[in-house]
C-alpha cells in the first residue's frame, strides 16, 4: 500500500514539476539596478533548468539569482548561469581570477541505477580564471573540491559569446 500511494504521488509529482517550472520560465527574470552613489547595484530572480546532477538524464528546476555591483557607467560584469558565486580578487587587462563557491545536488543508488552509495549535499570550494581575448569573447575555467557530502574534484570549462545593447 504505502509503495502504491508512493508511486501515485510521484506520478503527481511528474505533472506538476513540468508545469511549474513552465510557469516559472515564462516568467521574466525579476531584476532592478538602483544607483547608490557612484555605483549601480543590480538584483535578480529566475528559474533555470539544470541536470540534478553531473550526468544525469533527467532535470531539475532550481532557483537562478544574480547579484551585481558596477561602478559608474560601466557596464555590469558578464555571469553565465553555470557559473559558481565567486569574487574576482585579480583584474587586469581583461584577466581576472579568484575563489568560487557552489552547494552541489545530493543522490542516491536509484538516482544512477548504480551502487554508487548516497552522496550528500557539499560544499565546492575552488578558484576561477577567465580571460576575455575581445570584448565579447570571455574564456572561464573553474576548479572545485568538495567539502562534506563527496571526495570529488570538479572542473569547468566554458566559453561565451556576449551581446550587449551597447554592441550594436
Amino acid at each position: 500500500m504505502q509503495q502504491l500511494v508512493r508511486e501515485r504521488s510521484l506520478s503527481g509529482m511528474k505533472i506538476i514539476v513540468p508545469l511549474v517550472a513552465f510557469a516559472a520560465l515564462a516568467c521574466p527574470t525579476l531584476a532592478s539596478a538602483q544607483l547608490i552613489g557612484t555605483y549601480r547595484v543590480r538584483a535578480g530572480l529566475g528559474a533555470q533548468v539544470l541536470p540534478k546532477f553531473p550526468g544525469a538524464k533527467s532535470d531539475d528546476v532550481s532557483p537562478y539569482w544574480t547579484f551585481a555591483v558596477a561602478k559608474g557607467d560601466k557596464p555590469f560584469t558578464f555571469g553565465a548561469p553555470g557559473d559558481s558565486a565567486g569574487l574576482s580578487l585579480v583584474d587586469s587587462d581583461g584577466f581576472s581570477a579568484g575563489p568560487v563557491a557552489r552547494l552541489s545536488r545530493p543522490r542516491e543508488d536509484s538516482d544512477v541505477g548504480a551502487k554508487i552509495g548516497n552522496i550528500h549535499r557539499a560544499v565546492e570550494l575552488g578558484g576561477f580564471v577567465q580571460y576575455y581575448p575581445v570584448k565579447s569573447l570571455r574564456l572561464r575555467a573553474e576548479l572545485r573540491k568538495a567539502v562534506g557530502g563527496h571526495d570529488g574534484v570538479v572542473g569547468f570549462l566554458g566559453a561565451d559569446q556576449i551581446w550587449r545593447d551597447g554592441d550594436r
